[in-house]
């Protein structure tokens, strides 16, 4: 038995040291295989449903609170055969958590959070008393960065971020019995696993699906997957994956969304060969926590909408249907997002033009019959660059007076460019030989 457990534990260091190397190279690869990314400009927007690969951008902060009640129906026990609850038998968990993200760069974004966990338990004690026990109180911290590895910005939208993040246990861990009956007959039941949790991970997201086969349908359709390498301290290492797809409809304000979810165990759990040895801790009647290999798969379904530009609002239902030393039922999720609503780019432009600050300077040689393009005489060979910030203006005097439209360079020549007109003044109108001014310094929207 004992070379049995050392030849699966040996086979499961080499699944966690392959599946690490693999992140680790996609990690490595990714930015170097795609340094030819688009530099088009993609607008800033707060989306009413955003793919964990989307991170925030600069100087943006996001906070989130969110409140989720789980409900035991069942449980598998570690053969991945489902048990149900004994007559009088009852498991709630209740999850507030409040996380607070920031976007340190355009491709990294830092967040930190806290989750308040309460845990309500009965059960018959063999001789007719009901045994009821909770616990509430601060159940964790955690914190975490993303990196942005690859964004597709032009046409179907695609991002590429690696994730990590640490969980800490901010309650004091019961110690561990040998006596099964104490997880039942406690009179304190755990908050959740002993020790720390670290997760590296890759988020893939996506808007559209085959740009180009003219279904508005696809067009518009949102998809996020991440897959992530967790290890939990004293547990068994798991590989945690994630797939939805959402469709934004009212004008965007409104985004249903299905999927799936769940975790594949590495299975190097120490007692994997003899889980019964296992000593317990005093969990009360769930297989949530403490388990010795656990898996699960469920299914997600899930409905966002904005109240306001700034502020969304979640609904998600979650169906453990299958599941391996774990606790099989229904979680229901609300959430609260609030978003620091994003400068436009006329906002952006306009501070550039207050501080003076421009790289560029040019004049216009054509105007579009509806005024939504125009020309200027300076091109690649002038140091101009697509995705540049433009502002027109009537005289050489640069101020907000004398200011008559802005727009950014969409395309570029070596002796021209073609510049989008984004917003005018109504009292003036766009003439050739009007004054132009380019900066890439406020720029920081990319459409």
């Amino acid at each position: 038995m004992n070379m049995n457990m050392n030849m699966n534990m040996n086979m499961n260091k080499v699944t966690f040291k392959l599946i690490t190397i693999i992140l680790i190279s996609i990690s490595i690869i990714t930015p170097l295989s795609v340094a030819s990314t688009s530099t088009s400009r993609e607008k800033m927007e707060n989306p009413v449903y955003k793919g964990k690969a989307q991170a925030l951008h600069d100087g943006l902060f996001e906070v989130e609170f969110t409140n989720s009640i789980f409900k035991t129906s069942n449980h598998y026990d570690n053969e991945g055969n489902s048990v149900r609850q004994s007559n009088n038998e009852n498991y709630q968990k209740f999850d507030n958590d409040l996380t607070l993200s920031y976007g340190l760069e355009n491709d990294i974004e830092l967040r930190s959070g806290i989750r308040y966990r309460s845990n309500n338990s009965s059960i018959n004690d063999g001789n007719g008393n009901n045994i009821n026990n909770n616990n509430s109180g601060l159940e964790s911290w955690m914190t975490g960065v993303k990196y942005n590895l690859y964004k597709k910005i032009e046409g179907s939208k695609l991002y590429i971020t690696s994730d990590f993040f640490l969980r800490i246990p901010l309650y004091n861990v019961k110690e561990r019995s040998n006596d099964p009956t104490q997880s039942y007959l406690s009179d304190e039941i755990t908050l959740g696993d002993p020790g720390n949790t670290y997760s590296l991970g890759i988020h893939l997201s996506g808007i559209g699906i085959g740009s180009g086969s003219g279904i508005d349908f696809l067009y518009q359709t949102f998809y996020n997957s991440s897959l992530a390498l967790v290890l939990p301290m004293g547990l068994s290492y798991e590989i945690n994956y994630n797939f939805e797809i959402a469709y934004p409809f009212w004008e965007k304000r409104v985004a249903p969304y299905i999927g799936m979810q769940g975790v594949y165990s590495l299975k190097n759990d120490p007692y994997t060969n003899n889980p019964n040895d296992k000593p317990t801790i005093n969990r009360g009647p769930t297989n949530l926590y403490d388990s010795t290999n656990r898996e699960y798969i469920s299914y997600l379904l899930g409905l966002n909408f904005k109240i306001i530009d700034s502020i969304k609002c979640g609904i998600k239902y979650i169906k453990i249907y299958r599941g391996t030393s774990t606790d099989g039922g229904d979680e229901f999720i609300l959430g609260v997002t609030w978003n620091q609503i994003p400068p436009s780019e006329k906002d952006l432009i306009f501070e550039g033009i207050k501080k003076g600050t421009f790289d560029v300077e040019a004049k216009v040689i054509k105007i579009s019959p509806r005024e939504g393009h125009i020309i200027i005489d300076k091109g690649i060979t002038n140091d101009i660059e697509k995705g540049m910030s433009i502002g027109i203006y009537d005289s050489k005097i640069i101020s907000t007076e004398t200011l008559i439209a802005v727009g950014y360079v969409q395309e570029v020549t070596p002796e021209s460019s073609i510049v989008k007109i984004l917003s005018t003044n109504k009292q003036k109108k766009l003439q050739i030989g009007q004054y132009v001014t380019g900066t890439s310094l406020y720029s920081k929207v990319q459409r």
